[in-house]
């Protein structure tokens, strides 16, 4: 949805960025992964399709979707003197230069505004570790998925982060009170990482063989002096 085109949302360890079209090959990249395709029931797509799907996340109203980002990474580009020549100034540089312009001695205005395909955009994607996604039904029910897509920043706290701060945002900014996981019965990394989110078992299906687990938004509580919403 086209609502989320210009937020970032900052949590402790990561940021949570529009999946804009400057990503849309990093995001290709991924999904060359055949295990990763089976984790997330994904299909293999050319890259043109890619484009399409991205353009469909980001314009069908019935779905949000955030990409996970190291700031980490950001910061040491924002430090390099890197900085968006685009006419409209990425989010992320944006944010970067929120968080960072104190600590940065190179720092400078651009002068050279409005070049396409600037230094800074094609270096973003280079922070990029995974997404998360929600499909909203017609009884405004959420179907929530998430993907830490990096191996290198698995089992480093990243997904506990960007799901509490992905459902904070839910809470405060949609009128959805209820959040839906459906995720495969073998999967039991999966099922136990939900659940330690306080997702609770719902139901089953046999015939694909998956659970549905769920969390109500209402008592959704999270410390939100680690999670700032930013809309630019």
């Amino acid at each position: 949805m086209l609502f989320n085109k210009n937020t970032v949302i900052r949590a402790k360890s990561c940021w949570l960025v529009p999946y804009n079209i400057d990503h849309v090959e990093k995001y290709h990249e991924w999904m060359q992964n055949e295990e990763l395709r089976v984790l997330t029931a994904s299909e293999m797509l050319s890259l043109c399709d890619e484009y399409k799907m991205q353009k469909s996340w980001r314009e069908d109203e019935d779905k949000l979707t955030f990409l996970i980002m190291n700031p980490t990474i950001i910061k040491s580009l924002f430090l390099k003197g890197l900085f968006c020549t685009c006419k409209t100034k990425s989010v992320i540089y944006q944010m970067a230069k929120l968080c960072f312009v104190t600590e940065s001695e190179v720092y400078r205005t651009p002068s050279n505004t409005g070049v396409d395909n600037c230094q800074w955009c094609s270096k973003e994607s280079d922070a990029l570790i995974g997404d998360i996604n929600l499909f909203i039904d017609e009884s405004q029910v959420g179907e929530i998925n998430m993907m830490i897509a990096s191996s290198s920043h698995r089992r480093l706290g990243l997904g506990r982060a960007a799901i509490s701060a992905f459902l904070f945002y839910t809470k405060e900014r949609l009128d959805i009170n209820k959040v839906i996981a459906k995720i495969s019965e073998s999967n039991t990394n999966s099922l136990n990482f939900f659940k330690a989110m306080g997702f609770t078992e719902e139901g089953r299906t046999e015939v694909f063989k998956e659970v549905t687990l769920f969390r109500v938004l209402s008592d959704f509580r999270d410390d939100t002096s680690t999670v700032e919403i930013h809309d630019f």
